[in-house]
């Protein structure tokens, strides 16, 4: 788990964008401790005024996972951080080897969100969607998206075919929120 909440906080560092997580000019918790809150004013761009949905504001609250629990609140945080770093500077390190630059919080803000990239990924290849180094857990959360995937299609097949009362799985979005389909509660 502190290994993929590391590399949330330096992936534009992974991605070439900024030397430091903390740099990055878009939203990040780095720095941030548990129980810290912020404060978040909606963009006026992107977004239409009118639309009453969305709020105005928002407060994120950074949350505790419950790991490690021989361990402080600053501990973790400290130990969170350390494996930050570590990931900063391997990624560095490899820049230096390569003769390669950061794009840098200036260039990454002057981008136009119009824009490309001009690279291409290679296509056609298999893409993890989960991670774990407990291959018992990737293997039972495989089989979770499994039932998932197949009771979202059944409840597909039966509102294609007219029956709106059906409930679908619990996560589903897109078919609840603009086709009006009903979705079953948390489980």
């Amino acid at each position: 788990m502190l290994p993929s909440m590391a590399y949330t906080l330096v992936n534009p560092v992974e991605a070439g964008l900024v030397k430091w997580g903390w740099r990055w000019p878009g939203f990040t918790t780095a720095g941030m401790h548990f129980g810290e809150k912020k404060t978040f004013r909606r963009p006026p761009v992107f977004f239409d005024a009118a639309n009453d949905e969305l709020p105005d504001m928002v407060m994120l609250a950074v949350t505790r996972p419950e790991v490690f629990l021989e361990l402080s609140d600053e501990q973790l945080h400290a130990e969170l951080s350390r494996q930050a770093r570590v990931r900063e500077m391997a990624k560095q390190d490899l820049f230096r080897q390569t003769g390669k630059r950061f794009l840098g919080e200036a260039r990454v803000g002057r981008q136009r969100w119009t824009e490309t990239p001009r690279s291409r990924e290679a296509r056609f290849r298999r893409i993890p969607t989960r991670t774990s180094t407990n291959k018992w857990a990737r293997i039972a959360a495989a089989q979770q998206d499994r039932v998932w995937q197949g009771a979202y299609a059944v409840a597909r097949e039966l509102f294609l075919a007219g029956i709106r009362e059906v409930l679908f799985p619990f996560g589903s979005y897109w078919v609840c929120r603009f086709a009006g389909a009903q979705t079953a509660p948390v489980p």
